[in-house]
C-alpha cells in the first residue's frame, strides 16, 4: 500500500509525481526526493516534486536530436506574455512539440521568448508555459496550447499569452468562497493512444488559450474553494469536458452539489488535521490538493461535485498542524455521491482498529517495493490507514507460524513486511501486535490480531485477511456517555477489488469488553442484523472501553482481535 495522493499527484504503479503551484519558474523546482514532510502549501505528503512542464516530460528530447529522414522546415517561435512582452528566458524556457503520430517528442529552448529550429515535416501539438511576473499583483502562468500545428513550409509561429482566458472556479451563490487551488489537465490522442496527462496547469493565477478540437481531446478541471473563518464551508469541484475549449472556467451553484455535513472529531486533546481530495477519473492520473481542517474538533459542510469517485484522506497531528515536526497519522476513503443533496461523513472517529489485509508468498521479491503482509492497524470506521512503516508512533511486530507452530517469517513492523519464503500450502497462523504511543491520543494503545487461514501454495497469490470493523456513535472527542449503554455495530470485511473493502459472510462472531485495560473481560452476545451484528456495551463511570472480537468466515478463515482503549468515556 503506497502513500496516496499529494499535490498535483500522478499516481501510477511506480509512485507519485507532483508539480509546484502556478507561477513557479519552470526550471526552479526541486528534484524528486521521495520523502514525507511539509509541503510548500503547508500540507503533508510531498513524495516527490517536478517542474511545471508537460506530462511525460521524460519523453521530450532536444530538437537537435530530432530524426529528420525526409522533408524539414525552418520554424521560428515568438512567445509573448500576458502584457504582450517577450518573456525572460526563465519565465518561458522551452517550447514543447509532440508529433501527432507519436514519433517525435521535442523541446526547443527559448531565449527571451524566441527560438528557431529545423523541424521534420508533419503535424504537432505545440505547448509553452509562460510566466507573467506581475499580473495583477501576482505572477501568473499561461499555457499556450495548440492541438494541431502543421509544418509544411518555413514559417513563424506566434504563441501569445494575451489570447488566454482565466482558469477559474466559481460557486455563483457563494461569493464568500475563495479559490484555494486546483488543476487543469489536457489529454489528446497521440499515435494510437489517448494520453490523459499531456499537459496541465495549477490554479490559481492560471490561464489557458482557446484549444481547437482534436481526436481524443479532453480537459479535466478540479478546484477547491473555502469559506473564510473557522468551520468555513469547503467546495470540491470537478468537471470533465470533451472537445474544443473556449472558456476554461468552472462554474456551479450549491443546489448542483452534494452537501456533506462533515464531523472532524478529535482523537485526543490538542489535535489538528488537514487532508486531500481528488477525483479518480479511471485514467491512472489523480490530481489532489491539501486543505487545512484546523485544530480539532471541527464540523463544517463540504460540498462535492456528484457522480464522481472522490479519493479522500485526512492526516492528524498535534495542535497547530506543524507537519515538519510531527508526522501525521493518515486515514483514507473513497466516496461517490450519486446526486446532489444532503449527506454526512465523519473523520478520525474511534474505534481505530485493523482494516482488512492481504498476504502473499514472495520468494524472489518482485521489485515493486510493496510489502507482502499489509494490515493497516489504525483504521477508523469506513476508512483505510497507512501501514506501520509510515506511522512513527506505532511499534510492534508480525509473526507467521505454520501448522506445527514453527515460525516461518517475522518482521518488526505491525501488520507490515515482506515474506521472501518459498510458497507453502496448508494452515498458517499470522499474529500482529501493535503499540500506539502518539503524543496526542491515548486511543488504541495496544492491539493484537490473529488470523488462522489456508495459505496459497503459489507465489504472489493473494490471501485475504478479514477484519472485524467496529462503529459506534461517540461525541466530538471520541467518548461515550458515562454510565450508559453504547450500541456497537460489528461487520466482517475483507479486501475487494482495488482498494475497496467488502462485507464477507461470517458466523460464530463473539464480543467481549473490558473497562480495566484488558485485565478482565466480560462477554456480550451480539445480535445478528442482516450482514452485521449489534451489541450493547455498558460504559463505566470514567476511563476507556476495550473490545475483543472473534469471527470465522464462510471460507474457514478465523480472526481474533483485541483492541485496548477502543474509545473513551465522559
Amino acid at each position: 500500500m503506497k502513500r496516496t495522493v499529494a499535490l498535483l499527484a500522478v499516481l501510477t504503479t511506480t509512485g507519485v509525481l507532483v508539480a509546484p503551484p502556478s507561477g513557479t519558474r519552470a526550471d526552479a523546482a526541486p528534484e524528486p526526493r521521495g520523502k514525507i514532510g511539509q509541503r510548500a502549501d503547508g500540507g503533508f505528503r510531498e513524495d516527490a516534486a517536478a517542474t511545471a512542464r508537460p506530462g511525460l516530460r521524460h519523453r521530450y528530447r532536444p530538437l537537435e536530436q530530432a530524426r529528420i529522414a525526409g522533408e524539414s522546415h525552418r520554424v521560428t517561435f515568438n512567445v509573448l506574455d500576458r502584457h504582450g512582452r517577450a518573456p525572460a528566458t526563465d519565465d518561458a524556457p522551452e517550447v514543447y512539440l509532440t508529433s501527432l503520430d507519436g514519433h517525435d517528442w521535442l523541446s526547443v529552448p527559448l531565449v527571451d521568448g524566441v527560438a528557431t529550429g529545423e523541424l521534420p515535416a508533419g503535424d504537432y501539438v505545440v505547448q509553452v508555459y509562460v510566466v507573467t511576473p506581475d499580473d495583477g499583483g501576482a505572477p501568473s502562468t499561461t499555457l499556450v496550447y495548440l492541438s494541431r500545428y502543421s509544418v509544411r513550409q518555413d514559417g513563424v509561429l506566434s504563441l501569445d499569452a494575451r489570447a488566454a482566458r482565466p482558469v477559474s472556479a466559481v460557486v455563483a451563490d457563494r461569493p464568500d468562497a475563495r479559490l484555494l487551488g486546483g488543476t487543469l489537465s489536457i489529454g489528446q490522442r497521440i499515435g494510437d493512444e489517448v494520453i490523459d496527462d499531456l499537459s496541465g496547469l495549477r490554479l490559481p493565477n492560471a490561464y489557458l488559450t482557446p484549444v481547437a478540437d482534436a481526436p481524443g481531446l479532453g480537459v479535466r478541471t478540479q478546484a477547491k474553494l473555502l469559506q473564510d473563518g473557522p468551520g468555513g464551508d469547503l467546495f470540491n469541484l470537478a468537471r470533465q469536458a470533451k472537445g474544443a475549449v473556449t472558456d476554461p472556467a468552472l462554474r456551479t451553484r450549491t443546489p448542483e452539489l452534494a452537501a456533506v455535513r462533515t464531523r472532524h472529531t478529535a482523537p485526543g486533546p490538542g489535535t489538528c488535521a488537514g487532508g486531500h481530495s481528488g477525483v479518480s477519473w479511471g485514467t491512472g492520473v489523480i490530481f489532489s490538493d491539501y486543505t487545512p481542517v484546523g485544530d480539532l474538533p471541527v464540523t463544517r459542510t463540504e460540498y462535492f461535485t456528484p457522480g464522481l469517485s472522490w479519493m479522500l484522506d485526512e492526516g492528524v497531528t498535534a495542535k497547530g498542524c506543524d507537519w515538519t515536526d510531527q508526522e501525521p497519522e493518515v486515514t483514507t476513503r473513497t466516496r461517490t455521491f450519486a446526486k446532489p443533496g444532503a449527506y454526512t461523513a465523519t473523520w478520525n472517529n474511534a474505534p481505530f482498529g485493523p482494516a482488512p489485509g492481504r498476504f502473499r508468498w514472495n520468494p524472489d521479491g518482485d521489485g515493486s517495493g510493496e510489502p507482502d503482509i499489509t494490515v493497516p492497524m489504525l483504521a477508523s470506521p469506513g476508512t483505510r490507514a497507512d501501514l506501520a512503516r509510515y506511522v512513527p508512533y506505532l511499534t510492534g511486530g508480525t509473526t507467521l507460524y505454520d501448522a506445527r507452530g514453527e515460525v516461518v517469517a517475522a518482521t518488526n513492523l505491525a501488520g507490515d513486511g515482506s515474506v521472501l519464503n518459498e510458497p507453502r500450502s496448508g494452515r498458517h497462523r499470522l499474529v500482529v501486535t501493535a503499540r500506539h504511543r502518539a503524543p496526542w491520543t491515548e486511543l488504541s494503545s495496544f492491539q493484537r490480531a490473529e488470523w488462522s487461514f489456508e495459505a496459497p501454495g503459489t507465489a504472489m497469490a493473494l490471501a485475504a485477511l478479514p477484519a472485524i470493523r467496529y462503529a459506534t456513535g461517540l461525541d466530538d472527542h471520541n467518548r461515550a456517555r458515562a454510565g450508559a449503554s453504547q450500541t456497537v455495530v460489528l461487520t466482517v470485511e475483507q479486501p475487494g477489488p482495488g482498494e475497496a473493502d467488502v462485507p464477507v459472510a461470517a458466523d460464530a462472531l463473539t464480543l467481549s469488553f473490558s473497562t480495566d485495560d484488558g485485565a478482565t473481560w466480560r462477554k456480550i452476545a451480539p445480535r445478528r442484523d442482516g450482514g452485521r451484528w449489534l451489541a450493547r456495551v455498558p460504559s463505566p463511570a470514567s476511563g476507556f472501553v476495550s473490545l475483543r472480537a472473534t469471527a470465522r468466515t464462510a471460507g474457514g478463515t478465523t480472526v481474533d482481535q483485541t483492541l485496548i482503549h477502543a474509545y473513551g468515556v465522559h
